[in-house]
């Protein structure tokens, strides 16, 4: 085998790395300024002996047991039932990739979101830049779909510098776009669901709202203490400036009937030091005509005019809550096989 001959593990792929195998509580460190001289693997002998031990079946059934990577010239890639070779024609932009071993390198999260601005649309690259930059990660073998992160993986910031360095690389412009209504520190799936429902542009389905810090932490006074018995709490939304927060009081993501609870003593104990909180459930959040009431108070209370125009179940609201309720069943939140949710990813516009 030729010693310059490395994997690349791109697209997909490196993303369920990151979802699935990389650390919850731990920070990648810097990527690679820029990859060696090398010959990315393209004949299947030669992928699978240099594959790392994570890339097991079952990290790999997600994709139908396909490992996904990348490949500079078209001309090098080969057809294959258990990998996928996707080709990258313009230049590879500094810190895309992190080394695993000698031979064996994985997409970093910023180029992961640059290869989802050329290959997703719109709303899903927001969805999954929020993910990157968010406290949780998707993972169907999870309870409820998902594991938490202690630590993101990058930041808007991160993003942001990373692709101020890629100035012509195709879909550059794209992701710049899409990483403006990126939110931060989200903690689950449906805490991303709301947040881009509220915040983003009535254009793309939101109500413009001005976006609030989420999972900011608040100190307590003794008498709010008396309430949580915790010093500080987590506000899933806040808006300091107006003392306003916004609970989202969740079975499905904040982990039980004893979660909600605690929730309850949290929204009791920032009510005492005089924060006006509003509580929104699941059922609310996909429910256009209760959710609209919930954004409407929001945007009063922060000083947000929305024109009547803007009301109602209008089509690019209802094609926002579609798009991302298919994005967290086909990234496995929900209790579907893994069969169903292969075959629903499939169906979607994800990286082939």
């Amino acid at each position: 085998m030729d010693p310059l001959i490395c994997i690349l593990i791109a697209f997909v792929s490196a993303l369920d790395f990151w979802r699935l195998v990389y650390p919850p509580d731990k920070k990648p460190a810097a990527a690679l300024e820029m990859l060696p001289d090398l010959t990315p693997a393209s004949l299947d002998a030669d992928v699978w002996s240099l594959a790392p031990s994570w890339v097991t079946p079952q990290f790999l059934l997600p994709e139908d047991g396909v490992l996904h990577t990348l490949s500079f010239k078209s001309s090098s890639r080969r057809r294959s039932a258990s990998h996928k070779q996707h080709v990258w024609s313009t230049r590879i932009p500094e810190r895309s990739f992190y080394q695993i071993n000698s031979r064996a390198y994985v997409a970093s999260p910023e180029f992961i979101f640059l290869e989802a601005a050329n290959a997703l649309n719109f709303t899903q690259t927001v969805t999954l830049g929020c993910e990157l930059c968010g406290l949780y990660a998707f993972d169907d073998r999870a309870e409820r779909g998902i594991r938490k992160r202690s630590v993101p993986l990058t930041s808007k910031a991160e993003i942001d510098r990373y692709l101020r360095s890629a100035a012509g690389v195709k879909g550059q412009r794209k992701a710049l776009h899409a990483l403006d209504y990126v939110v931060e520190n989200s903690a689950s799936p449906m805490e991303t669901a709301c947040a881009l429902m509220l915040f983003l542009p009535y254009r793309y389905g939101g109500y413009g709202i001005p976006a609030g810090s989420l999972n900011l932490e608040i100190p307590l006074n003794q008498r709010a203490k008396r309430l949580y018995r915790m010093e500080k709490c987590i506000a899933d939304f806040a808006w300091m400036g107006q003392n306003f927060v916004v609970e989202y009081l969740g079975l499905y993501d904040h982990s039980g009937e004893s979660a909600i609870e605690s929730d309850r003593a949290r929204t009791n104990a920032l009510e005492t030091m005089g924060f006006d909180v509003v509580e929104l459930t699941g059922s609310i959040a996909w429910d256009l005509d209760a959710f609209e009431e919930i954004a409407l108070r929001i945007a009063k209370t922060v000083g947000k005019r929305i024109e009547r125009k803007h009301l109602g179940a209008l089509p690019a609201r209802i094609e926002l809550r579609h798009q991302l309720k298919r994005w967290n069943a086909a990234s496995g939140h929900s209790h579907m096989p893994r069969s169903s949710v292969s075959q629903l990813r499939a169906s979607m516009d994800l990286p082939k």
